[in-house]
């Protein structure tokens, strides 16, 4: 049977939508996290765009 959730749910996976609920669930359940402060969602995609165009992205 089709359900709405699962596929939105499929959808932001794909998308790379729910990595800050990730992020978020990791920060709350692992004690090694304590010690930083938690970033907001901006800065979280903000520093994931630096991560990704920060350095060199071709083969030759």
């Amino acid at each position: 049977m089709f359900s709405f959730f699962k596929a939105w749910n499929l959808i932001r996976t794909i998308s790379g939508d729910n990595e800050y609920d990730i992020y978020l669930e990791n920060y709350l359940s692992c004690k090694k996290h304590k010690n930083k402060a938690l970033i907001t969602r901006r800065q979280f995609f903000k520093n994931k765009l630096d991560e990704k165009w920060s350095k060199i992205n071709r083969c030759c």
